[in-house]
């Protein structure tokens, strides 16, 4: 195993030789450039005082061919995310190219929500939303984390639909209250948290425009919002019954969401809320297969019949599983996809979780009978951690036709250094060990090694940004350079290719 230093990040596993990337511009100066296998850096807006701090692969925004990426950033009073145009090579991008318009655009003007306690920025869920709108461009929905301390007059309790597009121009807050290039949309409740979790699901209604699904976490619940020509319906109006999508209701809210893809493959794309308190901390998830109708979904006595879904009951007390939930696609090569629960623990008297913490892949499958998580059935990935603090699926990155994980974990023993697990599927129901991982066996290691960037975000999507064919992993490293950094790692440079 070899493993290679540099200022930020590094891969850890067996045969990869790390070359470097985004170097070549003489004006990029050498803390700020990646040298982590092949692909190119993103660096924050130096001129106008940007971290960027979160990234994510947002399908074809542009319909050029090609996956692109959000890098999401702050500034001392507004949030502003850059949507990147996918490409090959490995030269630089500079985030004020992307605000002038070149390579990509910049939608700007939300105001910045802090933290009541700290008064630290809170970034927001920004999510691939697919064709919301079916003009054949990949869409955005971007959330709202409520805060105590609010910057500006925008009330915390609304989402926002950001159409794709050719145009390079930016995007503003106006813009989207007017109806231009995409859509506010206001939750029932001011405080409700409508918002605070956001998801593209894919068609769940199967009228071939892409839905998606906003959280109230403090109640009613999840709307589920139907895509089509038109804007998409109130979220009242839909609570109510009255046409535009559904409610997965709760009185108490749910706290995660994510589509899944087809899990019971009736061709329609499924869904998946988490409550982690529930089962005396045991936590819980539901798994709400798609359909056509506008009716209700209760929670409470859920599922009501075999056609509507099944949920997955957590293991071990205080585990929490529901804590993330993701989509994966198909580990297991069944033709149906699969999903990802991760049990995240509660916080204990100190600073550690209690009952922290695993990460399962449950098989898709139809009917209702539940599923029981380490029952047998699956995978359970075990991680020495404190904290999951992303999971999602990365697409193929091994070319054996299986989907693979990928799992960001805050080690405890390190300071709090935040590495990545990438885990290849396998058609046989496993318990996955991290040093199986590390060795190669079971997939490969990316490890962050220094001990100032506690806050590295590795981010999977199943995108393919230099048009390969191979999906790539994007990386986002706040605390690289002046102004943060953004790695784009091109999959052909992964192990397995």
């Amino acid at each position: 195993m070899k493993k290679v230093q540099r200022t930020g990040l590094s891969l850890l596993t067996a045969g990869l030789l790390m070359a470097p990337m985004g170097c070549a511009e003489p004006s990029v100066e050498e803390d700020r450039c990646s040298l982590i296998a092949d692909g190119f850096a993103i660096v924050g807006d130096v001129e106008e005082g940007s971290t960027a701090y979160r990234v994510i692969v947002a399908g074809d925004v542009n319909g050029d061919g090609l996956d692109d990426v959000v890098v999401e950033a702050g500034w001392p009073d507004e949030l502003r995310f850059f949507v990147v145009f996918g490409k090959p090579g490995d030269l630089t991008v500079h985030l004020e190219d992307v605000r002038a318009g070149r390579g990509g655009f910049v939608i700007e003007g939300l105001p910045l929500i802090r933290d009541s306690l700290t008064e630290a920025a809170l970034a927001q869920p920004v999510v691939a939303a697919g064709d919301v709108n079916g003009d054949g461009y990949d869409d955005l929905l971007i959330g709202t984390e409520p805060g105590g301390v609010i910057t500006g007059a925008e009330p915390p309790a609304r989402a926002y639909l950001v159409f794709g597009r050719e145009d390079s121009s930016a995007v503003t807050l106006a813009d989207l209250e007017g109806g231009v290039g995409g859509q506010v949309i206001e939750g029932e409740l001011p405080w409700g948290g409508f918002g605070a979790r956001v998801a593209g699901v894919g068609d769940v209604n199967g009228d071939s425009f892409d839905d998606v699904l906003i959280a109230a976490i403090q109640g009613p619940g999840a709307y589920v919002l139907f895509g089509g020509e038109d804007a998409l319906a109130d979220p009242a109006q839909v609570a109510s019954g009255g046409g535009g999508g559904f409610l997965v209701a709760h009185p108490n809210g749910v706290q995660t969401v994510s589509g899944v893809g087809d899990v019971n493959g009736d061709s329609l794309a499924d869904m998946i809320v988490g409550r982690p308190s529930e089962l005396d901390g045991r936590g819980r998830a539901y798994v709400v297969f798609g359909k056509q109708d506008g009716d209700t979904v209760e929670l409470a006595g859920f599922p009501e019949s075999e056609s509507a879904g099944f949920v997955v009951n957590g293991e071990v007390d205080y585990y929490a599983a529901g804590g993330r939930v993701a989509r994966v696609g198909d580990v297991n090569g069944d033709g149906l996809d699969d999903l990802l629960v991760a049990a995240t623990g509660r916080r204990g008297a100190g600073s550690a979780r209690e009952g922290c913490c695993q990460t399962y892949v449950v098989f898709g499958k139809s009917g209702s009978e539940p599923v029981e998580l380490g029952a047998g059935e699956g995978l359970v990935i075990e991680a020495l951690t404190d904290e999951p603090v992303y999971v999602e699926g990365i697409g193929d990155v091994n070319d054996d036709a299986l989907a693979d994980v990928i799992i960001n974990v805050r080690s405890p023993e390190e300071g709090g250094l935040v590495r990545a697990l990438a885990i290849y599927g396998t058609e046989e129901s496993a318990v996955i060990t991290e040093s199986s991982i590390s060795s190669g066996a079971a997939g490969f290691v990316i490890q962050n090694i220094t001990e100032i960037d506690h806050h590295s975000f590795v981010g999977g999507g199943n995108g393919d940004i230099n048009g390969d064919g191979v999906p790539d992993i994007v990386v986002a490293s706040p605390n690289t350079g002046a102004s943060g950094q953004v790695f784009v790692v091109f999959g052909g440079a992964l192990p397995g290719q």
